[in-house]
């Protein structure tokens, strides 16, 4: 059985780049990061929250001690890691041997985004659904239909229930 590490390093010093082989199996993804004013809409908590809760399948690149290749195509991660809120942060990095990493990478490739599909292919009247028992529960919230709506980069008139 392989031994798999775990570090948190801070993102200033993490020099991480996408390993080769996911650049080759990601590289006609169709992926709408083409608005980025939504991140500017998120709370530096907001952005410290979702930087806290990943952690990036890695294996060590031999430049140098910080440096690392990432086994997964985490786009989420770059965006978030070049927010104001993210420069003192430290993120989790789950470091596999390099035996394993075409094992991993195709896991990270084809298995995890079909689980997770199945698991949200009904986000938006998730979304729909919560909002309104968080109303109706009186609970105090802080987001707002138009702010989910610019987060997801769709029109606000898309959140409602099936």
């Amino acid at each position: 059985m392989a031994i798999i590490k775990f570090k948190t390093i801070a993102i200033s010093k993490l020099a991480l780049k996408y390993h080769p082989l996911v650049n080759n199996i990601c590289e006609s993804d169709i992926v709408d990061f083409s608005c980025h004013n939504y991140l500017l809409q998120l709370s530096d908590d907001d952005i410290k929250y979702q930087i806290n809760k990943m952690v990036l399948p890695v294996i060590e690149d031999n430049i140098d001690d910080n440096a690392y290749l990432l086994l997964s195509n985490d786009t989420l991660y770059f965006l978030l890691a070049k927010h104001n809120a993210s420069k003192n942060m430290k993120v989790a990095l789950r470091i596999y041997p390099k035996e394993i990493a075409e094992k991993i990478i195709q896991h990270e490739s084809f298995i995890a985004p079909a689980l997770q599909y199945r698991a949200s292919k009904n986000t938006l009247a998730c979304l729909h659904a919560r909002y309104k028992n968080i109303k109706k529960q009186g609970i105090p919230h802080i987001y707002n239909l138009r702010l989910l709506a610019k987060i997801t980069n769709i029109d606000t008139s898309a959140i409602r229930k099936k």
